[in-house]
């Protein structure tokens, strides 16, 4: 009888005085509950973005590789051939292409990936299937490396499109360069690797036998169109006739494809604006990858007909970043440029997996899948690519949030303007230099000139950002 006093109290004012301390510490607990069920879900979008998943079930994809550079004249599972210098160099090591046993490797890779994942697509292979060497002449010629790897491609992956686009080692006999003598010639026998890898009785064959171009319809809403920019850069021989010629039938392409109220993807090789390369190994000479008037007649035609463009992707600078540029009263464009499979310029060979939007071909988030060539050879084991991150788990704290929001233009516009925000540019910034890891020294480069670089698309433009926030040059040694 004592003790039932003591808990629940014999005077009115002690079992008000036990009751309000009883709900106080209820109160207390529920608290602590959904503190605790907080900090599991903060917890668990922490780990997604250090490399869980994220996971689109019922998503259409498709995969993209580019810069192989494979080297067919070494076979050794530890060997390719290094450049600049004359020398068989260790595989898995700083300067080396890829070898065959390695290219297969690859192809094999993203061939299980697409096949473990619901809603495969298509393919998009983006040039450069040549090794760097084949330009100082001591490499096999272009086609033979076309036929290998066109057999790997039907071999590994043969019951989606694999749609390809010219890179600038993949001419015979000189980087970059059309044959003097019957560039027609050549384009007849890269063709005849080409139409292949996909239903090619749907295309015209004309204008890729004129300048390696063409466009073929996917399905019944979406176009590929495959440009030749190889003939846009700096450092190709045709002359401004040809350059106009395929900027003219880009531009009647898209309205057949806006007439059909269809969408497209457009792909090419060499990106239109600021060479990462040149960046970050200071060659001052190659600041833009095309000259200013090819891309002033690009961009406009890509502003026309912005509503059915659902993508741009590039290769040529072994990297995985995006451009976003925009111009007073002028909406923006933006377009991505894709990791490589060589290792040359690291050793983290990538390939990615695009995943669409609901609603239109936008991708909603872009997967890298990675293969640390440093572990594997220097642990004697086989090489492998594993699924390393994605695009949305780079650039957002809790990615689950922008899970479904489509990368188009305005998505990338926002995105390149928290690389100078002070709240968002440690996160975003130090995420995109990351993401540089196939380039050299980057991290030397401030953010402001990262966002002069990403969303400026000429000479003028970008030195009129950088003067902006008092820099003189986007080079390190400015």
């Amino acid at each position: 009888m004592t003790s039932f006093k003591i808990v629940f109290g014999t005077t009115p004012e002690e079992k008000q005085r036990i009751r309000a301390a009883f709900f106080s510490c209820l109160l207390l607990l529920i608290l602590a509950l959904g503190l605790g069920i907080l900090l599991h879900y903060k917890l668990a979008e922490n780990r997604d973005i250090k490399g869980r998943v994220l996971h689109y079930s019922g998503y259409k994809k498709f995969g993209i590789i580019s810069d192989i550079h494979l080297t067919v004249r070494t076979n050794d599972s530890l060997y390719c051939e290094a450049q600049p210098d004359n020398f068989t160099s260790a595989f898995g090591y700083d300067n080396c292409d890829s070898n065959m046993n390695f290219s297969e490797i690859a192809v094999k890779s993203i061939a299980d990936t697409l096949k473990k994942i619901e809603g495969s697509e298509f393919v998009l292979l983006l040039g450069d299937y040549n090794d760097h060497r084949y330009r100082e002449g001591i490499r096999k010629p272009s086609i033979e490396t076309l036929t290998s790897l066109t057999s790997l491609f039907i071999k590994y992956i043969p019951d989606i499109p694999k749609y390809p686009v010219i890179g600038n080692d993949d001419y015979p006999n000189s980087n970059y360069q059309e044959p003097i003598s019957d560039s027609s010639a050549f384009y007849k026998s890269v063709w005849g690797q080409f139409k292949q890898l996909f239903n090619s009785s749907l295309v015209d064959p004309k204008s890729f036998v004129e300048g390696g171009y063409y466009a073929v319809k996917h399905s019944d809403d979406l176009w590929i169109v495959a440009l030749n920019t190889v003939l846009f850069s700096y450092h190709c021989n045709v002359g401004k006739a040809k350059q106009d010629k395929q900027l003219l039938w880009f531009a009647e392409t898209l309205e057949r494809i806006r007439l059909l109220q269809d969408e497209s993807i457009v792909i090419g090789h060499i990106p239109p604006g600021i060479s990462s390369y040149s960046v970050t190994h200071g060659q001052t000479s190659r600041t833009l990858n095309w000259p200013d008037d090819l891309i002033a007649s690009f961009e406009d035609t890509v502003r026309t007909y912005a509503s059915i463009i659902r993508g741009i992707y590039f290769g040529h600078d072994h990297e995985h970043s995006w451009f976003v540029h925009s111009a007073e009263s002028k909406k923006p464009w933006s377009y991505f440029s894709m990791s490589s499979i060589s290792p040359i310029y690291s050793n983290m060979p990538t390939f990615h997996v695009a995943v669409k939007s609901l609603n239109s071909w936008y991708p909603i988030d872009i997967q890298s899948y990675s293969c640390n060539l440093d572990y594997f050879i220097r642990t004697n084991q086989t090489p492998a690519f594993q699924y390393y991150t994605s695009f949305k788990q780079m650039y957002f704290r809790t990615p689950k949030r922008h899970k479904n929001d489509a990368m188009d233009p305005a998505f990338l516009f926002r995105l390149s303007e928290k690389v100078i925000s002070v709240e968002n540019l440690l996160e975003v910034y130090e995420a995109y230099v990351l993401s540089l890891y196939q380039l050299k020294s980057f991290s030397k480069i401030s953010a402001y000139q990262v966002y002069c670089g990403m969303t400026s698309s000429n000479v003028e433009s970008t030195e009129q950002c950088l003067a902006k926030y008092l820099y003189k040059s986007i080079f390190p040694s400015f």
